[in-house]
């Protein structure tokens, strides 16, 4: 009886750890429940759980069966399985659900995948607030969150999406996987904040750019750009449902005239205050009525022309067919020559002065307009002149006398774009024409050029590329201050009003407000003259600038020598200028600073002596003037020996005004000691008069000053030498070393 004992307890204690594994399966299958999809680790797990389970009924049964053959009342031990296969038959059929799902959705995805997607391109952001959200969801939904990239992966993509000032947010961070996170994380914290982004999106709406004119075009820009800053404010958890009265207020404010007005007609309609998605949809009915009108009537300009070529080409060949062979031929022969030409291509036609050409046309009874024969230019359906736009022929174009160089005679170019512009076709709209020309640089080479013809546009322009070419220098402003013989060069960037109007403000905070200008009558000094009285007639100022004001006053036109003495310091500087500069390109800062340079030069220049002191070496000068004291230039070594092409920039600037010292010197000293032969004697130098020692070896503002100690007459009485007494000694000196000051 104890052995029968032993026997069912090992049976019941075997058939209890049967019971533990089936709990266990079933307390792991329970959350798998709640996924809406099993990761390829939890399928594989699943399976091979499932496929231990399945041979646990067999086991159990058995066990269970013996159970209850060694119980003296079997039925009491019923319940328990019972209890067994109310939980094993559940949890089987659970799993085998997963496991069924996870193959329908493996087989759904292997079907699409055999189906060829469109290539979808990577995002691209370069710092502009307004394109962060976009491309912060874009690049969440292609490569961060998409689990088949690992890390290193994502941050290369990362690396090639960012542009310009967002990609040096990243840029010194190591290129390694444990790095990405850190990279993703300062892009985010740098350009992911709310309050920034709302204020730009805010921002765009308000500085959207208003409809000119009614157009569909114009109208469905402003909707996107409304709609898109909208939607991003949403995006944001702004309250933008609330905001349809201010927004249909600062748009409707965009809109054209005409627009403007039917909204005004249809919100008067309206019953309650409109939405902002009836102004949207109303904004689109017009959209739609205005494309249909748009594209009607390209079909009706098409039409319209194909009737007019159509017109054309059948009059042309009617005339063919009327006429004969001989007035055919009659109409291509020129009447001038008797060649098989036109007359407007025809050389020697060309070669004659314009009223000659007049005379000519009309003698041949030709067309005024295009200088064929057959018809007259009232019927002529060719352009017109592309100077006057009248009714003959550009060849036939004369206009007032003028200038030489404003009138000049029309050359083979022009006459060349002349017949090219004859055989144009005549539009319904205008079109500006061009042509190629040759236009003859410094150098004298000439460069070709395309230059557009308006006859309405009132200022010329050219490119910087262009004008490099041709070797043009810049303009600067020269102006020279008579008291004092001072000279203040001052570069602008053009020759306008309001860059001479800047340099004038600029002179007067440096040297002070003078009491009268005069100029050489340029064309932008009489705009700034225009523009400053219309200043001084303000009445708030008049009473004040009636006693400080500037007076104007010019030279006439193509006279500068009328301004005197001020005009030979400016001819001198721009006559060395043009020679050291017309092969050089400075930027504006360097051009600024040789400038600025040479303006000491011009004002260390000697004047007169200080006082009549034998002893007193120094010399008054224009800087004395300006800051009570000479200029000094900064030493420097001398580089004007140096090969040019190794000299850096800062040293071909330094080159240039030691260039420029070097001509000045030469050339200003042969201006104070001019002779020529057989003139009468003006005197001698005497002892006292105070001299300027020419010596070449020495650098720029640094030649000595001294005072005539003795002279030593030649053998026919005429002085030549003297002894000159300088700060470093007594030297001797020819007349042609020395020279007085320009009072002497």
């Amino acid at each position: 009886m104890s052995q029968h004992s032993e026997d069912l307890d090992t049976l019941i204690k075997r058939r209890g750890a049967i019971k533990a594994k089936l709990t266990i399966f079933r307390n792991y299958i329970k959350p798998l429940s709640s996924f809406s999809s099993l990761t390829d680790l939890q399928r594989f797990e699943l399976e091979g759980r499932y496929e231990r389970i399945q041979c646990l009924y067999n086991d159990f049964d058995k066990l269970q069966t013996e159970i209850e053959t060694l119980l003296d009342a079997p039925d009491d031990d019923f319940k328990s399985r019972c209890e067994f296969e109310d939980q094993y038959h559940p949890t089987v059929a659970l799993a085998r659900s997963l496991l069924s799902a996870t193959t329908n959705s493996e087989g759904s995805g292997r079907v699409h995948t055999n189906v060829r997607l469109p290539k979808i391109d990577l995002p691209h952001f370069d710092g502009s607030v307004q394109g962060w959200l976009e491309f912060k969801d874009t690049y969440i939904s292609l490569i961060h969150n998409n689990k088949c990239n690992d890390d290193i992966m994502r941050f290369h993509y990362l690396r090639s999406c960012l542009r310009g000032s967002a990609a040096l947010v990243i840029k010194n961070i190591d290129f390694t996987s444990e790095n990405y996170n850190n990279a993703w994380d300062l892009l985010c914290q740098r350009y992911d904040k709310d309050q920034l982004l709302i204020h730009n999106h805010v921002q765009a709406l308000f500085s959207v750019a208003p409809c000119s004119k009614e157009s569909s075009k114009s109208l469905r820009y402003l909707i996107d750009v409304t709609n898109k800053n909208i939607r991003a404010l949403k995006t944001l958890k702004q309250p933008t449902e609330h905001w349809d009265t201010l927004i249909i207020f600062m748009i409707s404010q965009k809109l054209d005239s005409s627009t403007s007005r039917y909204w005004e007609e249809h919100r008067n309609k309206l019953s309650e205050p409109p939405t902002l998605n009836q102004f949207i949809f109303f904004i689109e009915n017009q959209i739609s009525l205005l494309e249909k009108i748009e594209e009607n009537s390209k079909i009706n300009l098409k039409s319209k022309e194909t009737n007019n070529n159509n017109y054309n080409n059948k009059s042309t060949n009617y005339i063919i067919q009327s006429n004969s062979n001989q007035i055919q031929s009659n109409h291509s022969k020129c009447p001038l020559c008797n060649e098989n030409h036109l007359l407007y291509t025809c050389e020697t036609f060309r070669s004659l002065p314009t009223e000659v050409r007049i005379e000519k046309a009309k003698k041949f009874k030709v067309c005024m307009n295009c200088l064929r024969l057959g018809h007259t230019d009232r019927t002529c359906k060719l352009s017109h002149c592309k100077y006057c736009k009248a009714r003959h022929n550009t060849l036939l174009h004369s206009e007032p006398e003028r200038s030489a160089a404003s009138n000049p005679m029309p050359g083979a170019d022009n006459v060349a774009f002349s017949a090219n512009f004859e055989h144009s076709n005549t539009a319904s709209f205008i079109l500006l024409s061009t042509a190629m020309v040759r236009v003859r640089g410094a150098d004298g080479t000439k460069h070709p050029a395309r230059v557009l013809l308006d006859n309405g546009s009132t200022a010329n322009f050219v490119t910087d590329a262009f004008s490099s070419k041709l070797g043009l220098s810049r303009h600067d402003t020269s102006s020279t201050t008579i008291t004092v013989k001072a000279v203040h060069i001052e570069l602008v960037t053009a020759l306008s009003s309001e860059a001479y109007i800047a340099a004038l403000k600029r002179f007067v905070s440096r040297r002070g407000k003078p009491r009268s200008i005069w100029s050489d009558n340029g064309t932008n000094f009489v705009g700034a003259c225009n523009e400053l009285k219309g200043v001084l007639s303000n009445s708030d100022i008049a009473s004040f600038m009636s006693q400080e004001g500037i007076d104007f006053n010019f030279s006439p036109p193509y006279s500068p020598h009328f301004n005197g003495l001020a005009e030979a310091a400016v001819k001198a500087t721009k006559g060395h200028l043009k020679k050291l500069l017309s092969l050089t390109h400075l930027t504006y800062e360097e051009m600024s600073s040789c400038l600025c340079q040479i303006e000491a030069i011009l004002n260390s220049r000697p004047l007169t002596p200080i006082s009549s002191d034998p002893l007193d070496l120094t010399a008054l000068t224009p800087a004395h003037f300006l800051i009570g004291r000479p200029l000094t230039s900064v030493p420097h070594p001398q580089i004007t020996d140096c090969n040019i092409t190794r000299l850096e920039r800062y040293q071909r600037v330094e080159l240039i005004r030691q260039h420029f010292w070097k001509r000045f010197i030469n050339e200003y000293i042969s201006l104070l000691q001019q002779k020529s032969k057989w003139s009468t004697s003006t005197g001698s130098l005497i002892p006292g008069t105070l001299v300027l020692v020419k010596d070449r070896t020495l650098p720029a503002l640094l030649w000595p000053l001294g005072r005539i100690t003795k002279t030593y007459p030649g053998s026919d009485g005429i002085t030549r030498v003297a002894e000159v007494k300088t700060r470093t000694g007594t030297v001797v000196r020819g007349f042609n070393s020395i020279c007085p000051l320009p009072l002497h």
